[in-house]
């Protein structure tokens, strides 16, 4: 194991305010851990790592540990045992988890070619457990049991969680296929994977697997929780149309996911929906022709939900009528929504407006992080795409802080400015946000004109990885960093501001795995904790046309609690009285009259945190 410590200064871009949470002049810190690196031997002996295209793209947890696929060099039996499963470390301990040609633990036949998928096909909680899926050889059944979903931690000591050709739970069908898996931090671990049964090739039932337990969670004609028989049945699970796996909460056995539907009372308006599910739950997040948070109804949902250890989800959404109505981006709570993102929203900067959204990432603490393509922008197609943040506190105006990088700006290290952001950002429950982004300008030209950056609450965006960095002697070629979405165990960023990275190297001898890790300033106060005491907060009707607006909510025992309406703009229109746990409003401002259509927004604060919802007055 290898470390590198880069330092980098901090530049300000020609118009600086967008660095207005950072220091601008304080110099950035950034440590370089080597986990993997062409020509290492194999942790048995067997070989050695390859080259960049050898492996597959890891995964990461808050322990600095990386897993992934890939196929080693110089193996003995070469195609018949070059395949592997590795867990690697910061401390340069490599662990050899599963080897193509090894027996199998549960039946007789060995490991098939563990790299031959094309996706990746496994994912790693912060325990180490990683759960993948095996293609097995000689085993009994030959090609009726060839493929099987495990989970290890240690050598040989495996877990069996479903297999082809067995029996599922309350059917008279097979296993057919597997999905590619997720898997959450409960001691013993969940995970949950979509499966295919008997001749069918596309996914049919969605399982969760604890303790033993195989459980279905959900599966295609499954009545749909609001309204039975006539607002239609699951119809098309998400993985057959974005190749998503269920999002599987971190703490729980519960997986949030997005189901087509067949059926439905007024479709296609009312046949798309997002859904929680356990062992012992079904219930909707969020449904086509309902109402949205902020006003309007739900229609085409646009991602695949990600789901926090607080049972909350983030998606993307279309609008009724589409595409005119717009996107927005939603977190559901289990008692209501929140709008965190929504199209014709002004940019941070005034230069534009939202025109587009991509599919969120979600921390613990109901922060989001996204690409946005703007409108109306002063340099058209050459300032017309940005990431952001965004959270439930519902800043209606979106500040500075809110826009982590934008088109045009200079880039923080120097040499070029951002173009365009080509991965999904990734957000941690430090608030911190990584991010790819290609550039322009670069001194470098096609050599230099894509880089990895972390942007932090204290220190700003910092350059974590550019290609034409120097790193250990030689000059980074092209580099693959946050491939997708953490759905459970599939996080490219960790709680340490860590992100790992696969590299390809112009001088031979370096490809591998990558740790970037982003030193805290001396002067950083503490991480945020964990978890916070709850606020709840509903209010309803939404759209309200007439009469009051029920506000309710849930305050830990004894807080002081304040309710306020505020216009679109964030004026305070007026002070609710708070009663035991719910108000209401009368559609009245602080003098008794009454207000004009348009969004209000209803504020909660209570034990030094915020809630808020939009909600739309019409007459």
């Amino acid at each position: 194991m290898k470390l590198h410590r880069i330092a980098l200064i901090m530049m300000a871009s020609a118009a600086g305010l967008w660095l207005v949470v950072g220091g601008a002049n304080a110099a950035a810190s950034v440590s370089v851990f080597t986990l993997v690196r062409l020509g290492q031997a194999a942790p048995d002996g067997n070989g050695t790592f390859g080259g960049y295209f050898s492996y597959r793209d890891p995964v990461l947890n808050d322990n600095g540990e990386v897993a992934f696929t890939g196929r080693f060099d110089l193996s003995a039996l070469g195609s018949a045992d070059d395949d592997y499963l590795v867990r690697a470390g910061k401390g340069g301990v490599r662990t050899l988890l599963a080897r193509q040609g090894q027996a199998l633990p549960d039946v007789t036949g060995t490991f098939g070619g563990l790299a031959n998928a094309i996706l990746r096909e496994y994912a790693m909680n912060d325990s180490g457990r990683v759960v993948f899926i095996a293609p097995r050889t000689g085993t009994p059944g030959g090609a009726a049991d060839n493929s099987a979903v495990y989970s290890v931690r240690e050598p040989g000591l495996f877990w069996v969680h479903a297999r082809r050709g067995d029996t599922p739970p309350f059917t008279s069908t097979t296993f057919n296929g597997f999905f590619p898996p997720t898997i959450n931090n409960q001691p013993p671990a969940a995970v949950s994977f979509f499966t295919s049964h008997g001749g069918s090739a596309a996914p049919v039932t969605v399982y969760t697997s604890r303790l033993g337990v195989l459980s279905p969670v959900a599966w295609l004609s499954r009545l749909a929780p609001d309204n039975g028989p006539t607002n239609g049945s699951l119809g098309i699970f998400s993985y057959a149309g974005t190749g998503d796996p269920p999002a599987l909460r971190s703490n729980a056995s519960e997986i949030a996911f997005y189901s087509h539907l067949f059926g439905t009372a007024t479709a296609p308006k009312d046949d798309d929906g997002v859904f929680r599910a356990s062992p012992d739950a079904f219930v909707d997040m969020a449904r086509g022709h309902q109402s949205a948070p902020g006003g309007g109804l739900y229609q085409e949902f646009g991602s695949s939900p990600v789901y926090n250890a607080n049972g909350v989800a983030s998606f993307l959404s279309q609008l009724e009528p589409v595409p005119s109505a717009g996107e927005i981006i939603a977190l559901d709570w289990p008692f209501g929504g929140d709008i965190v993102a929504y199209t014709g929203q002004p940019a941070a900067d005034g230069n534009g407006t939202f025109s587009s959204l991509f599919p969120p990432a979600l921390n613990n603490h109901e922060a989001v992080a996204y690409r946005v393509r703007l409108t109306g922008t002063s340099g058209g197609a050459l300032d017309d795409e940005a990431v952001y943040k965004g959270d439930s506190s519902l800043v209606v105006v979106p500040t500075l802080e809110d826009q982590i990088a934008r088109e045009g700006q200079a880039v923080p290290e120097g040499g070029g400015v951002f173009a365009t952001f080509t991965a999904t950002p990734a957000i941690n429950d430090l608030g911190q946000v990584a991010f790819v982004a290609d550039l322009r300008g670069t001194p470098g030209g096609t050599s230099d004109d894509r880089a990895l950056y972390l942007w932090d609450p204290a220190q700003g965006p910092v350059k974590l990885l550019r290609e034409g960095d120097l790193i250990g002697g030689r000059h980074v070629l092209q580099f693959s960093a946050l491939t997708t979405r953490d759905y459970g165990g599939l996080r490219g960023l960790n709680g340490q501001g860590e992100v790992v990275a696969r590299i390809q190297f112009v001088e031979p001898g370096g490809d591998g795995i990558y740790l970037f890790r982003l030193e805290p300033l001396l002067a950083a106060p503490p991480p945020p904790p964990a978890f916070r005491n709850r606020l709840a907060l509903s209010v309803g009707p939404n759209p309200v046309s007439a009469g009051a607006l029920s506000v309710n909510w849930g305050a830990p025992t004894g807080a002081m609690v304040r309710v306020r309406v505020l216009d679109a703009s964030g004026r305070q229109v007026r002070v609710l009285e708070p009663g035991s746990g719910s108000a209401r409003w009368s559609l009245d401002d602080a003098r008794g009259g009454r207000v004009a259509a348009g969004v209000y927004v209803i504020v909660l604060e209570a034990a030094g945190e915020r809630r808020a919802r939009r909600v739309a007055v019409v007459h």
